[in-house]
């Protein structure tokens, strides 16, 4: 595997459509790559998706970047409960005295010392660690708050059964989202059976009742509701057949 970067360059236009299809067109033709392009891959934004299409060049949307919206819209029906773990990650990365703390607590408790994780509105997954490392640090970020009086709300026995239950929904799109983030490997042909896998492990946590908290259940919901949109009959893409079966 390897790739190359054709060219890197300021663009102070406007990023409309037309503007984008003209440069990644000049891009091409100045190295005579205009007619061999097989598949252009990018973000979802729609003015990159509509360039692609002005010079009719197959194009499929980076699969990181879709698992990426699908469980952002997620966890927005969790949104109280994250934003209390970021509050008190914050102030863990803040406070000297709540830091130290913490780590004592840690080590009384024979815990690693583990720095709360934050995270990057542009990740999902930076939420998704954030909220693991949390959880794995439970009984010492209680007692640590508690001793110190952090000016930070407090989880209740519901929002740390909120995270638990998001964090074992979540891991399996995690492990999706670090395989296609590799650089060094063929992606595109794993995708339709991981993404098809997806669909099957979240559906069978809401058939086998392995959620008890409502938000978590409704997050199940609009991850399997954006899935079906997003994944819509990809198995019949004939780019990512052909690819599939280059790879055997």
């Amino acid at each position: 595997m390897s790739s190359c970067l054709l060219d890197c360059f300021e663009f102070s236009d406007r990023h409309t459509s037309e503007n984008l299809a003209e440069e990644q067109l000049r891009v091409a033709r100045e190295w005579q790559v205009d007619e061999k392009v097989v598949c252009c891959v990018s973000d979802n934004a729609a003015n990159i998706t509509n360039a692609m299409n002005i010079f009719k060049w197959t194009h499929h949307p980076c699969l990181a970047h879709t698992i990426n919206l699908i469980v952002r819209d997620a966890l927005k029906v969790m949104k109280p409960t994250v934003d209390k773990v970021k509050a008190a990650v914050e102030y863990f990365h803040r406070s000297t005295v709540g830091a130290e703390k913490r780590k004592s607590t840690q080590r009384q408790m024979v815990l690693p010392e583990l720095r709360p994780k934050q995270d990057c509105t542009t990740r999902w997954n930076s939420t998704f660690y954030m909220l693991k490392q949390f959880l794995d640090s439970k009984n010492a970020i209680i007692s640590t708050l508690a001793n110190v009086n952090a000016p930070v709300d407090a989880l209740t026995q519901e929002e740390w059964k909120v995270v638990e239950e998001v964090c074992r929904v979540l891991e399996p799109f995690e492990q999706v989202t670090v395989e296609f983030s590799g650089e060094s490997y063929v992606t595109a042909s794993k995708m339709t059976l991981l993404c098809k896998g997806l669909q099957r492990i979240t559906a069978s946590h809401q058939r086998e009742a392995n959620v008890t908290t409502g938000h978590v259940t409704e997050l199940m919901d609009t991850l399997c509701s954006s899935m079906d949109r997003k994944f819509h009959r990809m198995e019949y893409n004939h780019v990512l057949s052909e690819i599939a079966t280059l790879t055997q």
